[in-house]
């Protein structure tokens, strides 16, 4: 999965790796709560509105069918 820009301030742009197309990103803050979460259907590059969310470190990670497939952390900077 790559993620980028990182650090970002409005919008975060996903590029996930063949074979990983349906479910949802979920972002986690370092404390284990969930902050948003985007389900995506069939995309292989999803763009993630963070505006709204607060300047930290974040968990991004990509989860199908109830299990977490792959995570990146990433920083939002306002």
């Amino acid at each position: 999965m790559e993620v980028f820009p990182n650090p970002a301030n409005a919008l975060v742009t996903v590029s996930l790796p063949d074979g990983m197309r349906e479910g949802q990103f979920v972002l986690y803050s370092t404390s284990g709560q969930r902050i948003l979460s985007t389900p995506i259907a069939s995309a292989g590059k999803v763009d993630i509105a963070v505006g709204s969310v607060p300047s930290g470190a974040y968990l991004l990670r990509f989860e199908s069918n109830g299990s977490t497939s792959v995570g990146s952390v990433i920083n939002i900077l306002h």
